[in-house]
């Protein structure tokens, strides 16, 4: 972006982080700004003023978010009028969308990390729901049914279940059940006096979201103050994933 505009851009920008309250679906508008840039187009038409010519705005936005933009047309032509500023040659025209040039792998993925802290169990189980195609889990502690039922109905539509446990006693009901299942791997406790364990509490989905933090999946975690980070980040889900692989393949050799 040239100089004016980064003007524009960084006037809408922080607009919609300090006056969110006067601009509809603030918080849309925001992330789609993140992952856009603004190009000012001279239509090479003159305007109202003498020796002004007509400037179109294009929010040159990720592919992925492109139809999104659109459907807040509105809400982004109040933006741009309220941050657009004439000078002695322009005046402002249209405002349109178009697609943000492809030059990596980095502007097809849209990446988000996003921290909850209240209702968590069914964070995780719209997560769960959203899967494709695998939903590979490696926790400490599991015994809450309701999510077990989730996985349960996934699976049955065709999704790759994989889970590593730890292996407590408060686990040996559920284990049996995801064992009769699921591919289950049952990790022993090691080291002196069988004091080290698993203790992740993580789960992947279709191998580019995950889902990790203190909440391990049992009825008392609901009650509990606790946290879970949903990463949509599939450099972030690749480096899970082979810790995943390496868990199993060690439990596999002892």
């Amino acid at each position: 972006m040239d100089e004016r505009e980064l003007k524009l851009y960084s006037t809408m920008t922080e607009l919609l982080r300090y006056d969110s309250e006067n601009y509809e679906n603030a918080d849309k508008l925001s992330t789609i700004l993140g992952y856009s840039e603004i190009e000012l187009i001279n239509t090479g038409v003159y305007a109202r003023k003498s020796r002004h010519f007509w400037e179109d705005v294009n929010i040159r936005v990720k592919i992925p978010l492109l139809k999104e933009a659109r459907l807040l047309q509105n809400n982004f032509e109040a933006l741009v009028k309220d941050c657009y500023s004439e000078d002695n040659k322009y005046e402002l025209a249209h405002i349109k969308f178009r697609p943000k040039q492809i030059t990596s792998l980095d502007d097809v993925e849209i990446k988000s990390h996003t921290a909850t802290f209240s209702n968590i169990r069914d964070e995780v189980i719209q997560s769960i729901r959203m899967a494709k195609h695998s939903i590979w889990i490696s926790i400490a502690w599991f015994s809450d049914d309701i999510l077990y039922q989730e996985l349960y109905k996934q699976q049955s539509s065709g999704i790759n279940i994989r889970i590593l446990i730890s292996n407590e006693k408060s686990n040996r009901e559920m284990i049996h059940k995801l064992k009769n299942q699921f591919e289950t791997i049952i990790v022993n406790n090691w080291g002196y006096n069988n004091y080290n364990r698993l203790h992740s509490k993580y789960c992947i989905i279709d191998y580019s979201i995950v889902l990790h933090g203190s909440f391990n999946w049992t009825p008392t975690a609901n009650q509990n103050e606790e946290h879970l980070t949903i990463s949509a980040d599939r450099q972030l889900a690749e480096q899970y994933t082979e810790n995943f692989k390496k868990i199993l393949c060690n439990s596999n050799t002892n």
